[in-house]
């Protein structure tokens, strides 16, 4: 990706749902870095928004395959809440004042963008014992949108992005504004 500066950012993380095609998907997460690329599993119910990996590949023999592909549980209920709680965040009317934590930045996108961001709602239904449970349902055929940013989200997670402190978001704007400067210096020379 092209930074507006001009600078080559390359994908920190990448987060693959298997469940769809997942023996397409493991045969080519197996071709890319375990470091880079996550093969994720949406769960309804987690204790944490991305758990630990699990191996999924075994032998012929039933035993796992250590360096083979591992499976990241994702709690998506949990991260839809959060986003959709980010969703209503304001923009700050003063330029001096500091986004709210999680306000989402959009670029120009179209209108099917946003149905299929809040293709969804939770709502409260009943087990059959009686018993009240709150599950996310579908308001619309096409949720994309959603699922591609639930599962960024939990890459990001993942990375360690939750844990970047002024001082790390500063270290990674500095060298950015570096190799910006090197372009512009190949370009002039």
């Amino acid at each position: 990706y092209t930074h507006e500066c001009g600078v080559s950012m390359t994908i920190a993380r990448v987060a693959i749902d298997s469940g769809y095609a997942t023996q397409d998907v493991y045969r080519w997460a197996r071709l890319q870095s375990p470091q880079q690329v996550l093969v994720v599993k949406g769960l309804e119910h987690a204790a944490a928004p991305i758990g630990q990996p699990s191996h999924v590949e075994v032998t012929v023999h039933g035993k796992r395959i250590k360096r083979g592909v591992r499976l990241w549980p994702v709690a998506t209920s949990m991260l839809k809440g959060e986003l959709y709680r980010w969703l209503r965040l304001y923009k700050p009317t003063d330029p001096d004042d500091p986004y709210p934590h999680g306000y989402c930045h959009f670029p120009q996108l179209n209108e099917e963008f946003f149905k299929q961001l809040t293709a969804e709602q939770l709502v409260e239904s009943q087990t059959r014992s009686g018993y009240k449970k709150l599950e996310w349902q579908k308001t619309r055929d096409r949720n994309e949108a959603l699922d591609t940013r639930i599962y960024a989200r939990a890459a990001a997670i993942q990375f360690g992005m939750d844990r970047f402190d002024a001082r790390k978001w500063k270290q990674l704007r500095e060298a950015i504004e570096i190799q910006a400067h090197e372009i512009e210096e190949e370009r002039t020379s």
